[in-house]
């Protein structure tokens, strides 16, 4: 019997540019695309408590941040950046500047707490604790890939991945499951 939920964490929500060329493969080219791909897969994620790693240039897509916001009874909301860039090409300065203006577009749309910056890409090179908490957030800079590490969530306690991707949405689909048939 499963004692605990997995963390889940969701990655590239509200996604509107920068797609990377796996995205771009997959279909996931515009903010639309990335919003019906976010709904669709999502759809099955609405019960479980997931953190939602949310970039703030998506804040114009009205039409997701709605979908995302009549789901926040179990859904959190936490930074992913402004763009999905590799921060470290930023000077320190911008680096604060665009993680403090993703904070507050995102506390702005969803009228919540954002306490914790999630680097996209894992790029944590020039990314400091004391760069982010002076866009008064905190820095988790773990991602753990559903793919590599699916058969030990239980372990882990944290399940990372990316409502794009097909190979990360077949193991959601399979855990859940598993969750499901443990209830």
């Amino acid at each position: 019997m499963i004692e605990r939920l997995p963390q889940f964490i969701c990655h590239d929500v509200l996604q509107c540019s920068d797609f990377s060329q796996l995205q771009k493969n997959l279909g996931i080219n515009s903010s639309q695309k990335a919003m019906d791909s976010f709904i669709k897969n999502m759809d099955g994620m609405r019960e479980y408590p997931v953190i939602l790693l949310c970039l703030g240039e998506g804040i114009q897509c009205h039409e997701w941040i709605k979908y995302i916001s009549n789901n926040l009874s179990n859904w959190t909301i936490q930074c992913h950046g402004l763009r999905h860039v590799k921060h470290d090409k930023l000077s320190n300065t911008e680096l604060v500047d665009s993680l403090s203006t993703a904070k507050k577009r995102l506390e702005d749309a969803f009228g919540v707490e954002i306490t914790t910056f999630y680097p996209p890409c894992r790029r944590l090179k020039g990314i400091t604790r004391s760069i982010v908490q002076q866009a008064g957030m905190e820095i988790d800079g773990k991602h753990i890939h559903i793919h590599k590490r699916a058969s030990k969530w239980k372990i882990t306690g944290r399940l990372d991945f990316h409502y794009w991707s097909r190979r990360d949405m077949k193991y959601m689909t399979r855990i859940l499951s598993e969750l499901r048939r443990a209830q």
